[in-house]
């Protein structure tokens, strides 16, 4: 073997060790660049579900981006449904108020209306007893 062979073999040999090298150097950017996008996705989707059911979370705006973006947007929009879920709950409180005093005010309309009927009837039997008193006083007389 010459001296170009080994020079060649040698060449070879570096010409394989700098393409796996590469490649390996390419596979380890690549799991890196798909963790920094992966990761807020997933965050993300953490709090979404947590958020839905009903446990405390923040959702994390940090990401830079269109993930960023979603994620701002997803933060307005849980911010905005809970103002409306707790105007909602506000609103449900005072019908609830309401309906209570309507109950309370017709019960004592109830109550009122029997006595009224009561004394009525006390007052129409008392007047008619009273004129068959003077009826027959008056045939007496």
């Amino acid at each position: 073997m010459g001296r170009e062979d080994l020079l060649s073999g040698g060449l070879r040999y570096c010409d394989a060790a700098s393409a796996w090298a590469a490649l390996l150097c390419a596979a380890a950017l690549a799991f890196l660049v798909a963790k920094s996008l992966t990761q807020p996705i997933v965050q993300l989707t953490a709090a979404v579900e947590a958020a839905g059911n009903n446990s405390p979370t923040s959702i994390p705006v940090n990401a830079s981006g269109e993930t960023g973006v979603l994620a701002l947007a997803f933060s307005r929009m849980m911010t905005d449904v809970k103002a409306k879920t707790d105007a909602l709950e506000t609103e449900v409180q005072r019908h609830r108020s309401t309906a209570t005093a309507r109950d309370r005010l017709a019960e004592r309309e109830r109550v009122f209306s029997a006595a009224v009927e009561a004394k009525v009837e006390r007052l129409t039997y008392v007047s008619s007893s009273m004129v068959f008193e003077n009826a027959t006083a008056m045939t007496r007389s």
